[in-house]
């Protein structure tokens, strides 16, 4: 497809991506009313985290949009699409610097990468609650770590420039911590005496900045996994710790659904998954692929503890670093078997054709989800401002909802959340009869 045609499907892509996520359908959400009423205040390094890189992002959107949730919403949606850029000049870097693709190929993968990215259905929690968006911000520092790896003129100011932005990911968002060791691994076999030196330098000076991130983790919360990031990497929670590795691998490709259908889903997958394998295993066992799946699964590993939702897209934000080189791997899988011709053009633009609606209704259903959440949360902060607007009388709310469609929305930061957004109001004259959570036993007191 010419370059021109691709251009014109993602700038449609993209607007389909403004118009489900318009930043005005959002709200804040859950411990948005805790993380960001403390930044507010300026304090950083909250609960026992160290991401002060997302809180200056969070400080800077407060300077400039106030405590209006559309301004968050539209710097999200802004950063988002320069992770989508990036990934189309990283993807085309490494398929010619890495894999020796020729130019016409890469640009063609990378395209069809940034479309599928485009359409992934896993970055809802992302771009609509704004404590989620924390990957998209460390992604593209991330990115910019990864450009930086296959300059041809590798010296100390690119190996600088790599160290600083590899801190700035790391204390934005440490789930990349594990990608020095991936730029490690990728020197295995590499006979050029230059080339193999200033990338190892490379990849050694950005395991430096990882152990600095780690020190300073535990200088600032006196541990380097804390019981909530790494509760399950114990021995005696090794079942709970492979149904969260499952779980995770499966919601890449998989919609949140109910368990049963979820489990179908997971069969139907392994099976595809089989099939391909056996049609295709010159190109799946090929190095291309293994680059990606390598990558993937160590963005995965410091989640793995914490697991993922597979009943609504709740906690969707551990995919987003993943989901980049996930749909690298896909494109570039489809782009060599369309050009192998082992199966037929018709099929495989079927199958496409059907994996592509299943990925669209999924990223439909994720954000009319979260859009819902926000209307319910937007909704009771309404009443409550309307009632001590023209009283000063105790307001009774019979039933609050922790979760929308299971997506947490008051389990944190009710109160928290009147209290910041209406500092006049007396948050002791609100009383909870009831609440009711769709995930967690219902309890009789707030």
């Amino acid at each position: 497809m010419k370059q021109k045609s691709w251009i014109i499907i993602l700038l449609i892509l993209a607007l389909c991506n403004v118009v489900l996520y318009f930043p005005s359908q959002f709200f804040f959400l859950n411990d948005d009313f805790i993380h960001l009423a403390l930044t507010d205040e300026g304090v950083f390094f909250q609960h026992r985290s160290i991401r002060p890189i997302h809180e200056l992002l969070v400080k800077f959107n407060l300077l400039v949009w106030g405590k209006h949730a559309f301004g968050f919403h539209v710097t999200s949606l802004i950063l988002h699409f320069v992770v989508c850029i990036q990934l189309f000049f990283v993807g085309t870097t490494i398929l010619l610097k890495q894999f020796n693709a020729n130019a016409h190929n890469a640009k063609q993968v990378s395209f069809l990468g940034v479309a599928l990215f485009l359409i992934y259905p896993q970055h809802t929690e992302s771009l609509t609650w704004i404590i989620g968006g924390a990957p998209i911000l460390a992604g593209i520092f991330l990115l910019l770590c990864l450009q930086i790896y296959y300059q041809e003129k590798l010296n100390l100011i690119y190996c600088l420039a790599g160290f600083i932005f590899f801190l700035i990911s790391l204390f934005t968002y440490e789930q990349g911590i594990l990608l020095p060791i991936f730029l490690c691994l990728l020197l295995k076999g590499k006979s050029q005496e230059n080339y193999f030196n200033k990338r190892l330098k490379y990849a050694l000076i950005l395991l430096f900045a990882g152990f600095i991130y780690i020190i300073s983790r535990k200088i600032i919360t006196t541990e380097i996994v804390g019981s909530y990031e790494g509760g399950n990497f114990n021995i005696s929670h090794i079942e709970a710790l492979a149904g969260n590795v499952v779980r995770l691998f499966f919601r890449l490709f998989l919609n949140p659904s109910s368990v049963n259908l979820f489990l179908t889903g997971t069969i139907v997958v392994m099976l595809f998954a089989l099939l391909l394998l056996w049609r295709f295993k010159k190109i799946i066992l090929n190095f291309h692929l293994l680059f990606f799946i390598s990558i993937i699964f160590l963005l995965m590993i410091p989640v793995f503890s914490l697991g993922i939702s597979v009943q609504s897209f709740e906690s969707g934000r551990y995919l987003y670093l993943p989901s980049i080189f996930l749909v690298m791997a896909w494109s570039n899988f489809l782009v060599e078997a369309y050009n192998s011709k082992i199966i037929s053009k018709k099929w495989l633009l079927i199958t496409f054709s059907c994996f592509c609606l299943y990925w669209i209704n999924g990223k439909i259903v994720g954000a009319n989800d979260y859009k819902s959440a926000s209307i319910y949360v937007k909704n009771t902060h309404k009443v409550v401002r309307e009632h001590f607007n023209i009283s000063n009388d105790t307001l009774r709310i019979d039933t609050l909802h922790l979760t929308i469609h299971k997506i947490p929305v008051f389990r944190m930061g009710f109160k928290r959340g009147i209290q910041w957004l209406n500092p006049l109001i007396d948050t002791n004259k609100i009383v909870i009869n009831h609440f009711n959570d769709d995930i967690l036993p219902k309890k009789n007191k707030f």
